[in-house]
């Protein structure tokens, strides 16, 4: 009996691997290879070739892996990102947290400008009126976001932490969980208390998805307190 048989012709999309690390420059000076310790101890080292190691060596970043020659000792990875959300509890360059849409929205080494919140806002939006828009015209088959509600049982962890410093943390609702974020604070207390309590919440809720309007009813978006969402722009990641 004769099987089908194939061969592969082209790569569409590779799907990486991302890994978060601390840079190890070389110690040969203008080089452009440099290892790269992930901090998924399981995980090996791999090689970063970038011209940034000065810059990069002092902070946690994300790279995708690409590939892992045969000759080589080390797979071959690619710049994806800095990691500011990585970092330890206790920065050399202070943070800043916005109290936007979203539950924690961290600004590194300058003051948020008022046009930042501007510019989210608007993308808010553009994105919620976009969801709206193609919905209509297309109500079987529109790629929406959605963001289900956590159970309560997910905040204990912030809750509990929250309470050993004598703060309360509403979650009965997403509006509830924001204010009481935005009331967070202890006199005397470090300044990132706050951020910290913010990154919690984020941790406790669920994962947004992707999905198709006519394949799920619940369109609604928990972390963004809207009824219809989609990703049409992100200026705000440029």
């Amino acid at each position: 009996m004769r099987r089908p048989t194939g061969k592969v012709v082209g790569i569409i999309k590779r799907n990486s691997r991302l890994l978060c690390g601390m840079l190890i420059p070389s110690p040969i000076k203008e080089a452009t290879r440099h290892l790269f310790t992930p901090a998924d101890r399981h995980m090996p080292r791999v090689r970063v070739e970038t011209r940034q190691a000065a810059s990069l060596q002092a902070h946690r970043i994300v790279v995708a892996i690409d590939g892992w020659l045969r000759h080589s000792r080390y797979p071959n990875v690619r710049l994806h990102r800095d990691a500011p959300h990585a970092v330890t509890p206790h920065p050399s360059v202070p943070w800043s947290a916005s109290s936007g849409s979203s539950f924690c929205h961290l600004t590194r080494g300058h003051a948020a400008l008022e046009t930042n919140s501007m510019v989210e806002e608007f993308m808010l939006l553009a994105n919620i009126s976009v969801a709206e828009r193609i919905v209509d015209e297309f109500p079987e088959c529109a790629l929406l976001r959605r963001h289900p509600a956590p159970p309560p049982s997910n905040y204990d962890i912030l809750v509990k932490a929250a309470k050993s410093k004598n703060i309360e943390i509403q979650v009965d609702s997403a509006k509830a969980l924001a204010e009481s974020l935005d009331r967070a604070a202890v006199p005397g207390a470090p300044p990132y208390l706050n951020t910290l309590l913010r990154i919690l919440a984020t941790r406790c809720m669920m994962q947004a998805i992707y999905f198709c309007s006519g394949m799920e009813p619940d369109t609604h978006h928990y972390g963004l307190a809207t009824a219809i969402y989609t990703h049409f722009t992100s200026p705000i990641r440029r």
